[in-house]
């Protein structure tokens, strides 16, 4: 004789609990049932468990498979643009201004160092270099004096009264910041952009901005997304990012292009860009 009993976890039932007797006697009290059931419940909560550790791990390895995937867009992906443009311009004045031209190997090679220094700091998750020498305010100063091109002025302003920010969100706007730039360097065919800083009572807002080509408001309504370099991954990991602080990016184009990204400030309400 056997006792079949259901393996209950709360309003899931996620098999049988089969239960003989070794001397083969069919006798079952009341008291066995209750031990009986008790021993199914068990057991279904155990694979609820192992369920539950299975999805969290797909979970946390999804989560950093994307981290790692933005952070090597932001790093390599920039750095290596830095360097194939000063290489460029290096061999462009080899011919005609051999100083010139060694200053951009120069430059070159420093930025090759910086994305590798870069690479490691993502691989272990940790701050990027230049906020380990300041705050975001300095580090965007860091990043508006660093040459796009041989043709692109970039200037820094601050407003308001700085607040303390998180590492998050510090490190979220100085990614903002250097894909914004990068991508203005590639597509833009600017020679200007503007890096804005401000400070409000209630959040923290980034703006980068440039005098280029822009695109087409009406193209991108039309096609539901945000046409060329600004509709990539670069764009959806600006966003992801922001989004996880509970800001808001946006972007728009009039007479150039204009990233707009805007974090609450811990506490507060979170306002929209």
């Amino acid at each position: 004789m056997a006792l079949m009993l259901p393996m209950r976890y709360g309003t899931t039932v996620s098999g049988v609990l089969v239960l003989t007797n070794a001397d083969g006697c069919a006798d079952c009290g009341q008291d066995d049932l209750i031990l009986g059931q008790g021993l199914a419940d068990q057991a279904a909560v155990a694979i609820a468990n192992a369920q539950l550790l299975a999805r969290t791990r797909e979970t946390a390895m999804l989560e950093e498979r994307t981290r790692l995937a933005r952070d090597i867009h932001d790093t390599l992906a920039q750095g290596l643009t830095g360097i194939v443009v000063q290489l460029g311009a290096a061999q462009r004045a080899l011919a005609v201004a051999p100083d010139e031209s060694r200053e951009h190997l120069a430059l070159a090679q420093r930025m090759a160092r910086e994305s590798l220094a870069e690479a490691r700091r993502s691989v272990w998750n940790l701050r990027a270099p230049a906020l380990d020498r300041g705050d975001l305010v300095d580090a965007l100063r860091s990043v508006a004096v660093r040459p796009l091109g041989s043709d692109v002025t970039v200037t820094f302003e601050l407003t308001g009264e700085p607040w303390p920010l998180t590492t998050a969100i510090e490190s979220t706007l100085l990614r903002v910041a250097q894909e914004a730039l990068a991508n203005v360097a590639r597509h833009s065919q600017a020679t200007e952009a503007r890096l804005a800083l401000v400070y409000t009572a209630d959040s923290v807002q980034l703006s980068v901005s440039d005098n280029g080509v822009g695109f087409d408001p009406q193209t991108a309504a039309e096609d539901g997304i945000t046409p060329g370099p600004w509709g990539g991954f670069g764009l959806i990991g600006m966003r992801e990012r922001v989004a996880v602080l509970g800001g808001s990016l946006a972007v728009t184009s009039n007479d150039g292009v204009q990233v707009l990204a805007v974090i609450p400030r811990p506490g507060s309400a979170a306002p929209t860009a």
